[in-house]
């Protein structure tokens, strides 16, 4: 069992591989940030309607680099790591502004 329980309504659209590619595509649009902003913002929109929450970046590229500093070995250096925290940096700021937004526009609820 997880030590970081994924909720019942989120982990059947989980696809490692898919991750794994979205990863992929991200890092290769770092040459061009208008699509990489587009781009990032629009996967946002999609994981707030699959019911993701915005904790689950910061904890998505809190584990991230462990994992991959396992995978890589020797191979994993502070040059890498240091490129896989910006990258965790700027995914997580541009998901809280889409998140903002996203409550912003949203009707009020009655409680």
């Amino acid at each position: 069992m997880s030590a970081y329980p994924i909720p019942p309504r989120v982990y059947p659209t989980m696809r490692p591989n898919q991750v794994l590619s979205m990863l992929g595509t991200v890092v290769s649009l770092f040459h061009n940030f208008p699509v990489l902003v587009r781009s990032t913002n629009e996967l946002v929109e999609r994981h707030i309607a699959y019911g993701v929450e915005l904790a689950h970046y910061d904890l998505f590229f809190t584990l991230l680099p462990k994992v991959l500093q396992a995978e890589l070995g020797d191979r994993w250096d502070a040059a890498t790591a240091s490129a896989w925290k910006r990258v965790g940096v700027l995914v997580c700021t541009m998901a809280k502004g889409v998140y903002s937004k996203v409550a912003a526009n949203a009707p009020p609820t009655l409680e």
